[in-house]
């Protein structure tokens, strides 16, 4: 399986590590790699010594210095909202998991815990990628993993049985991969729109970390109803996000 040890943090120079960030330098040996990005012609007032300055767009410089690093893991900031506010994710971030082929830790300011992981997977073929990254995470910092599959739709009425049907074959594809990969992990399968019960198991269990395939490209700003699941939980989750690259 696939090992990080290079992660690059993205960080405002004035600004200290984030708190997850400086626990996880702790428990694990990784090198981390600090660099903030300002604009053309402009150095900021004040920077620690061990973080790199490059002067262009943060959501395209951040990604090109990953490359050129070799980083196998970008860490970034996110806001959870506040005063009934929901989560959002301000447009580096967004730039940043658009753009990289690299798997990208969006961490909420003052969040310590890595633990709790919640692990959302379609059962398709292409999205295992999921997987691969979630046991990536687990042998870096030791997360206790979880698996949720959600089939859009409802568990009552006629339907019943042919819900049930499809559900049953998308956790039995994933607990395949997993007896593949010799794992023994609690496969949870719920049912409705993907991204409420989703957002809601997030909730209910106290999840630390939600690790999401990200599709690249597409447009800017806030999911639509054409931009998928992995999107919408992206912007909306109340936890920390770890993005897999689809």
């Amino acid at each position: 399986g696939m090992h990080w040890t290079h992660l690059l943090a993205g960080i405002r120079p004035e600004a200290s590590a984030p708190r997850a960030l400086k626990a996880l330098q702790e428990g694990a040996a990784v090198e981390i790699i600090r660099a903030t990005v300002v604009p053309p012609g402009r150095l900021p007032a004040t920077q620690a010594d061990d973080i790199t300055v490059i002067q262009g767009l943060p959501g395209v410089e951040l990604v090109r210095h990953a490359e050129r690093r070799e980083a196998d893991l970008i860490v970034l900031g996110r806001h959870l909202g506040d005063n009934g506010h929901p989560p959002r994710l301000g447009p580096t971030a967004d730039a940043v998991v658009r753009r990289s082929a690299r798997p990208c830790r969006l961490v909420p300011t003052g969040q310590a815990s890595l633990h709790r992981t919640l692990v959302a997977l379609d059962g398709l073929d292409r999205g295992m990628a999921v997987l691969e990254g979630a046991l990536a995470w687990r042998r870096l910092t030791g997360a206790d993993l979880r698996i949720i599959t959600v089939e859009p739709g409802d568990h009552a009425g006629d339907a019943l049985g042919a819900t049930l049907q499809v559900a049953s074959a998308r956790e039995a594809r994933i607990r395949d991969r997993l007896h593949a990969l010799d794992e023994r992990l609690p496969v949870q399968v719920g049912y409705g729109d993907p991204v409420e019960e989703i957002v809601r198991r997030v909730n209910r269990e106290g999840c630390d970390v939600l690790v999401v395939g990200a599709h690249r490209g597409g447009p800017s700003g806030p999911p639509t109803d054409s931009t998928g699941v992995g999107r919408g939980l992206l912007f909306g989750a109340p936890c920390a996000v770890l993005t897999v690259p689809l």
